[in-house]
Order: structure tokens, then C-alpha cells, then sequence
């Protein structure tokens, strides 16, 4: 197993990038920063742009976010490191970047002819730390 050595003394392995590739129907809309997916120092991975969701992302009163992919999209998250934001490559109904905090609920819906076709997927990138609790 390969390791790299981050500052602080932690120790994070090839394994910890965690990167989870679900088939779901759901999206957001597309934002300006897009879903780059940059591999860093991760032998074997290559580097990705997964574009905009077609579909704009919502937020509720309590401020969680819901997300649409259609068919063929792929849904990307991550952590911003800048901000600590969990961000989707999407963009919401004003045209800013679909960003919510790790303490709110992401909810991700299907948007398609077969909502049963694999052709939807979440990619969810823990290379900038977890997104918080899941229930």
C-alpha cells in the first residue's frame, strides 16, 4: 500500500482518497469552478472534469441542498479546501457555485428516461476530509 505523509504527523494512505462511485439519477446545475477531480500524488489515478450538472441546485429554508443528475451526468463532491465548503459541480438558480456546509443535508435525486439505468453517477472525493455525519 502506498503512503504519503501530510504535515501534523498524520499518515494518509492510497486507500483514504475514499472515492465513491454510486449510479444514482440526480443533479445541479453547472458553476463556475467545475468538477475537477485532480488525482494529486495517487499512483494509478488519472485526472478528471466531470462538467456541470444541467440542473440548477436548491436549498430548503434550513438551508440542506437537493441536486438532480440527469442521464449521462455525473454528479462530483468534494470538500473546498479554501473554505471548508462541501461543493458540487453545479450551479444554483443565481448562477453561484452549489456550496453547502458539512453539517447540512445533500439530498440527490434522479432526472431521466430510466431511472433505473446506471447512466447517473455521485463521485464523492474525501481527499479534502469527510463530508460529516450521514444518516
Amino acid at each position: 500500500m502506498f503512503k504519503k505523509r501530510i504535515t501534523g504527523g498524520q499518515t494518509w494512505s492510497k486507500t483514504a482518497l475514499a472515492i465513491a462511485m454510486v449510479g444514482v439519477g440526480a443533479g445541479c446545475a453547472p458553476h463556475q469552478g467545475s468538477g475537477l477531480f485532480d488525482p494529486k500524488d495517487f499512483d494509478g489515478l488519472q485526472p478528471a472534469n466531470f462538467g456541470l450538472l444541467a440542473s440548477a441546485c436548491t436549498f430548503d429554508g434550513s438551508g440542506n441542498m437537493t441536486a438532480v443528475v440527469s442521464d449521462t451526468e455525473v454528479a462530483y463532491l468534494s470538500i473546498r479546501p479554501t473554505d471548508g465548503v462541501v461543493l458540487l459541480n453545479g450551479v444554483n438558480g443565481s448562477g453561484a457555485d452549489c456550496t453547502v456546509a458539512t453539517t447540512k443535508k445533500i439530498t440527490i435525486n434522479s432526472n431521466g428516461a430510466d431511472a433505473a439505468a446506471s447512466t447517473r453517477k455521485v463521485v464523492l472525493d474525501y481527499y479534502n476530509g469527510m463530508f460529516g455525519l450521514g444518516t
